[in-house]
């Protein structure tokens, strides 16, 4: 669980939730844009005397957890404009969004949770507004994406609409060639219509061939759409790439969420944090040690 961030700790991510001290945001908000990024079928491995045998895993669910001080209401608008509410107590509690079976049919009330297609604009992204239980009064919580199946998992803080920014430098990995670990990937989600968006790749995407240029890529999303970026191979790291909206009146000022992180194919686990945008770095950070005996690596960008 959570590989990426345990195993490879990262200087920017190693501790999702903690900004720069002068930044002077938190990760409580009212108001969140997430999407997860695409899901892979996930296989569990099950050793015995004659081998190993590998099996699909049944199903994969995704979830956003809230923990809130009082109840209060939830409310829910996709890239369409279509609302959901629904109300929730206070304390910790987790919200069932979509489950993907092994035959990859989607069911629940948030199908769209989840970017199915790499380098297109797809309506998959939400808005979440948090209230007090008039619906009218807003209440700030904290609020976990999460994405379990077959024992392992992985969650992402969100990060509120006030922590967002305009520019951000992509954290990820590369993985074994021979593609058994998966793909680096980011997605972005917009927050406004008409947002312009430049992206600067250090790798070749997977729209491309091998022998490529790697070039800039523009995309315009509305409020709620999502543009999703992944490597053509296993070996290719978008670490370090640029996402940013473009430097103009019309779209310096609008805010972009964006998700960096690994598919699995092999074992099964899936890597997905929220990054955080550049004004919000700073000079100095706590790396902590695993507690599983690997071998720690801070990536530094």
């Amino acid at each position: 669980m959570k590989k990426i961030f345990s195993t490879l700790l990262m200087a920017l991510l190693a501790l999702p939730g903690v900004f720069a001290l002068e930044s002077g945001e938190s990760t409580k908000g009212h108001e969140f844009y997430f999407s997860f990024i695409k899901l892979e079928k996930w296989k569990i491995k099950n050793e015995n005397d004659k081998g190993v045998d590998i099996k699909e895993d049944l199903e994969k669910k995704t979830i956003l957890y809230i923990s809130a001080e009082r109840d209060g209401v939830i409310k829910f608008t996709d890239a369409t404009g279509t609302v959901k509410t629904m109300t929730f107590p206070a304390g910790s509690r987790g919200i069932p969004l979509a489950t993907i079976s092994k035959d990859g049919a989607v069911s629940g009330d948030y199908p769209d949770c989840y970017t199915d297609a790499n380098n297109a604009v797809a309506n998959k992204g939400y808005k979440v507004e948090v209230f007090e239980s008039d619906g009218v009064t807003t209440q700030d919580v904290s609020l976990y994406a999460a994405l379990i199946g077959g024992g392992t998992g992985d969650a992402a803080n969100l990060y509120p609409y006030t922590a967002l920014g305009n520019q951000y430098y992509v954290v990820s990995r590369s993985n074994n060639p021979s593609g058994k670990y998966g793909f680096s990937e980011a997605l972005i989600v917009a927050t406004e219509d008409n947002t312009e968006i430049e992206i600067y790749p250090t790798t070749v995407l997977d729209n491309q061939s091998a022998s490529a240029e790697i070039n800039k890529v523009t995309v315009t999303l509305n409020a709620g759409q999502t543009y999703q970026i992944r490597a053509l191979q296993p070996e290719g790291d978008l670490t370090g790439t640029l996402i940013r909206t473009k430097d103009d009146a019309a779209n310096r000022c609008k805010r972009i969420a964006v998700f960096s992180g690994t598919s699995h194919s092999l074992p099964g686990d899936y890597e997905y944090e929220q990054l955080m945008p550049a004004h919000l770095w700073g000079n100095e950070y706590l790396v902590a040690p695993t507690a599983d005996n690997c071998i720690p690596v801070v990536r530094i960008v």
